[in-house]
């Protein structure tokens, strides 16, 4: 076989694996789609759904509640957590802002924020990929649940569930 032929060949089977991969990535594109637009089964509860406020260790709540699920192993969560002690502050205190987390508490970078052991919480919502940010009103209706794994998309979580929860106060 001559050298341009081998050529040709390696070109060919190199066609047929993209084609392949195409494909592979056009399916993936589909099942999302199937899920609705920035929906899917593994982000927890839907809009509306009503959780109840033990599930993150508090007894009461008085104010809507912005929950971020971290694990200690997860790099966008080590990014994420000092932009979410910056934004709590602007909340100026209108609303409880926790990091709910599997493991201890000491097990996630230092933080300011109220660190909360559930690993009830996890399964009981679905969540099964961090972070996710989950907006939740006084009376434990769920606003939003979304992945917010850059700071960008935690800013943007942050201002609608000011919009909804808190009605644009604490800006």
């Amino acid at each position: 076989m001559s050298f341009e032929t081998a050529l040709l060949v390696l070109a060919w089977i190199a066609i047929l694996l993209l084609a392949l991969a195409m494909s592979g990535l056009m399916r993936q594109v589909h099942v999302l789609q199937a899920h609705g637009p920035g929906r899917s089964e593994s982000l927890g509860p839907r809009p509306g759904t009503r959780v109840s406020s033990i599930l993150f260790g508090l007894e009461f709540v008085e104010r809507p509640v912005l929950a971020v699920f971290a694990e200690a192993a997860c790099e966008s969560c080590e990014v994420i957590l000092p932009e979410l002690e910056c934004l709590a502050t602007s909340l100026n205190g209108h609303a409880n802002v926790l990091v709910v987390t599997k493991e201890a508490a000491e097990s996630l970078p230092a933080t300011k924020l109220e660190v909360v052991r559930s690993p009830q919480a996890f399964s009981e919502l679905g969540i099964r990929f961090v972070p996710i940010a989950l907006g939740l009103t006084q009376d434990g209706i769920v606003l939003a649940a979304e992945p917010v794994g850059s700071e960008e998309l935690l800013k943007r979580f942050v201002r609608r569930f000011q919009a909804t929860a808190l009605g644009g106060a604490a800006r």
